[in-house]
C-alpha cells in the first residue's frame, strides 16, 4: 500500500553568508511575562494622556525587555522525529519516521538562550532533499497504517506510475481562509467605522515613482475592535 504525505519542507538555520548548518531552529529567545507591564506601557500611548517622553515605541520596548524573564525550559523528546497520522479506520494515531529529522537539543544552549528548540536534518539521508536554504522531506511511503507495521519513505522513482497518477487525480474540498473575499472596501455594515476620521485633514505624499498617495488619521482607541 502507498501514501502520500503534502509536500513540506524546513528551512536550514543560516549563522553567516555562506553558513548552512544541519539544524532548524523552531523557536528561541522565549521570554515569560507574570505582570501586566503592557497596559501600563501602553496606557499613555492609547489615551494620549501623560508625559509625551512616555508616550513612545522606545519605552515600550524598554519595559519588555524590564518584565520579560526566561522561564523553565523542557526538555524536548530524542531522537528521530516523525509525523503523527490518524486514519479514519483507526483507533489511536499512528507514527511516521524515516524522514532524517531528529532533535538537534542541546541543554546548555537552549538555557543561554531563552529555551531554544531546534531540529537535526540529515542531508545525505534519501529521504531529504537539501540545499542551502531548505531541507524538502520525500513525499512517498509504502506500508500498513499501524504500529506493528508502519510505512516506511522510498523514493519517487520507486512509486509504480500508475500509482503516482492515482494520487495526482485525487480532488479535495478548496479552502475559503484564503480566496481574497475578505480583501477590499470595507462592507456597507462596516463603512460607519471609516467615514469619521479623527481629523478631516488629508494628508498626501509622492513616492519615488512619482505615484501619490493620500489619507486621513484615525484614532486606534476609535476602533470598535477594542471594545
Amino acid at each position: 500500500q502507498y501514501w502520500r504525505t503534502t509536500r513540506w519542507a524546513v528551512p536550514r538555520d543560516r549563522f553567516g553568508p555562506s553558513s548552512s548548518p544541519n539544524t532548524s531552529t523552531l523557536f528561541t529567545g522565549h521570554s515569560q511575562f507574570n505582570t501586566d507591564w503592557a497596559a501600563d506601557a501602553l496606557e499613555p500611548i492609547l489615551s494620549g494622556a501623560g508625559l509625551a517622553s512616555e508616550r513612545s515605541h522606545a519605552v515600550v520596548q524598554q519595559r519588555s525587555a524590564t518584565a520579560g524573564a526566561k522561564p523553565e525550559c523542557k526538555t524536548p523528546p530524542t531522537g528521530e522525529g516523525g509525523m503523527s497520522v490518524w486514519h479514519d479506520g483507526g483507533t489511536s494515531e499512528v507514527l511516521w519516521k524515516g524522514f532524517g529529522i531528529g532533535s538537534a537539543f542541546d541543554q546548555a544552549q537552549s538555557e543561554a538562550a531563552h529555551c531554544a528548540s531546534a531540529l537535526s536534518l540529515n542531508p545525505s539521508h534519501e529521504a531529504l532533499s537539501c540545499d542551502e536554504q531548505r531541507c524538502e522531506a520525500a513525499a512517498f511511503l509504502q506500508g500498513g497504517l499501524s504500529d506493528s507495521d508502519p510505512p516506511v519513505v522510498i523514493p519517487a522513482e520507486a512509486v509504480p506510475s500508475e500509482v503516482k497518477t492515482g494520487f495526482d487525480a485525487a480532488t479535495f474540498e478548496p479552502t475559503k481562509r484564503n480566496d481574497g473575499s475578505y480583501l477590499g472596501p470595507p462592507a456597507a455594515t462596516e463603512e460607519a467605522c471609516f467615514d469619521l476620521p479623527a481629523s478631516p485633514t488629508m494628508y498626501c505624499t509622492v513616492t519615488t515613482s512619482k505615484a501619490w498617495i493620500g489619507w486621513r488619521w484615525y484614532k486606534f482607541v476609535d476602533q470598535p475592535e477594542l471594545y
